[in-house]
């Protein structure tokens, strides 16, 4: 049911919060939302049935803003049915995306905006983010059209409640979340809008992403990574590249970051990767992001790192670079040939 409707037909931002079970985080979440330096926006709550309090607070929120509507699913239906609901009652010229449990920045919508503004060949774009709560990192990614589409081949580049994109996305191509995506219906569908325009990235932090343990994603890891085998798959299908399942699987094992234990397994995972990039030789920035991400996931692999650093915590950057491109002979016997091999692929993408 729908307690309050804007009567302003022009509506810059239809903004699209679906909420289930949120009820200590989604008051800090809304007036995230109505803090917003952009004030002609519609804020769209979609509670899929919750029992703990949730619908109450928003509630007691609404009766003070018209720009919130909220609607109450009769049985609970799940992520993307809401999702796709909310799409259907938008009326802005832009759609944004937002979660009940995470932070917007104030100025998170006019810089967006501004960021569309700039670049018209972006149909959709989201924000570097900052996670919160059960870890702490940021999230940054380079703003390159060509390298987002092949770091998407290894994990989603975008965070979903960053996510803003053009109405005509979906209003003029028909694109809705997909239900057989489900867990992962965010990647399909920033992977399906790939084919109507360019994704961006804002290159500011307007996104705080808080991590818990009754997030979906938490909840059902196992099941989402087979998913995300399947968007992958349509990816490449996009983007006409010569990858098999078992491609796909060195891919989706860097951009989960699973653990391995010795410089064995990164040796042979190294291997399979120069495999697929000598597959599809003639993409210099193929070549270039899939040595990125296996670095960073090197990096990531805290009981590899820790050696590394004691290894080279004598060596600086410069001197670094200078024995790789040399072949690094002076200190090769110095270390096995798996360390050798990682500070050549880290060097490969600083240089």
């Amino acid at each position: 049911m729908n307690n309050n409707v804007l009567q302003d037909t022009d509506v810059l931002i239809s903004v699209i919060m679906p909420v289930y079970n949120v009820k200590d985080f989604i008051q800090d979440s809304i007036c995230s939302i109505l803090n917003q330096t952009v004030t002609n926006f519609e804020l769209i709550i979609i509670d899929d049935c919750s029992n703990d309090g949730t619908a109450e607070i928003i509630e007691s929120i609404l009766n003070f803003d018209d720009r919130i509507s909220i609607f109450h699913n009769s049985k609970n239906m799940g992520l993307v049915y809401s999702l796709n609901y909310g799409l259907m009652k938008a009326r802005g010229r832009y759609i944004a995306r937002m979660d009940g449990d995470d932070i917007s920045h104030p100025r998170r919508f006019e810089n967006q905006i501004a960021y569309f503004e700039r670049n018209t060949d972006v149909i959709l774009c989201g924000t570097w983010t900052r996670n919160f709560g059960k870890n702490n990192y940021e999230w940054h990614v380079k703003d390159n059209r060509k390298e987002l589409k092949y770091r998407m081949m290894f994990h989603p580049v975008l965070a979903h409640p960053s996510f803003m994109f053009r109405r005509e996305l979906f209003e003029n191509n028909g694109l809705l979340y997909n239900f057989d995506f489900f867990l992962a219906e965010d990647y399909a569908f920033a992977v399906e809008s790939l084919r109507f325009g360019n994704i961006g990235v804002l290159q500011k932090e307007r996104l705080r992403y808080r991590v818990h343990d009754k997030q979906i994603s938490y909840q059902n890891y196992a099941k989402q990574k087979n998913i995300m085998m399947n968007v992958r798959k349509k990816l490449i299908e996009q983007m006409d590249l010569n990858m098999s399942i078992d491609d796909l699987k060195v891919l989706g094992h860097i951009g989960s970051d699973e653990k391995i234990d010795t410089f064995d397994q990164l040796f042979n995972l190294y291997n399979k990767v120069v495999l697929i990039i000598n597959k599809n030789a003639s993409s210099c920035t193929l070549k270039k992001v899939f040595l990125d991400e296996f670095a960073l996931y090197a990096i990531h692999n805290r009981k590899l790192i820790y050696i590394v650093r004691l290894l080279l915590s004598d060596i600086c950057f410069y001197e670094k670079i200078c024995l790789i491109k040399n072949g690094m002979a002076s200190i090769k016997n110095k270390i096995n040939r798996h360390l050798f091999l990682y500070l050549r692929v880290i060097a490969w993408n600083r240089w």
